[in-house]
């Protein structure tokens, strides 16, 4: 399955070029190579840890999970779809980033289009696993969100 973006909101201003930019020196180590990865790898590394086998998984070095609180969020506007937050990562680099993917699942019998710019909350990116969601009840009525932050999902859903 295809990974969808939405274009406009992914930004690369925490993309780091060098593992020593913007890193104080006392925490620059080997383990630094998170500050190399942009919004799309991140997003990438979470959908693939969600759908892939396990064996086909290469961990990203400096990404490590977090632990984040399952239970359903009211975040999506003007819809009836369900989000429950499953996994969330971490990068080592300063600032950090979190990645959380959420299970969404459509509450309705009608087919809804999932237009993530609708989510509750101050992401830096976001995306979906499948760009629409069947009508309750079949095979297509959940699908993954991906949401990247400069906080952990909890704090910024307050």
């Amino acid at each position: 399955h295809q990974v969808v973006i939405v274009d406009e909101v992914i930004e690369r201003k925490h993309k780091i070029t060098s593992k020593t930019d913007s890193i104080p020196a006392s925490t620059t180590n080997a383990k630094s190579y998170a500050s190399n990865y942009d919004y799309v790898d991140l997003i990438r590394y979470a959908a693939q840890n969600m759908y892939a086998p396990k064996r086909l998984v290469k961990d990203l070095e400096g990404v490590s999970r977090f632990p984040v609180i399952s239970k359903i969020y009211p975040l999506y506007r003007g819809q009836k779809i369900t989000t429950v937050p499953v996994i969330q990562w971490k990068t080592n680099s300063v600032p950090s980033l979190y990645i959380t993917a959420l299970s969404a699942h459509n509450a309705t019998k009608q087919l809804l289009d999932i237009d993530v710019r609708k989510i509750r909350g101050s992401w830096l990116a976001r995306s979906s696993q499948h760009g629409a969601l069947g009508p309750n009840g079949t095979k297509t009525d959940s699908t993954t969100i991906y949401l990247v932050s400069d906080k952990p999902f909890q704090e910024v859903i307050r």
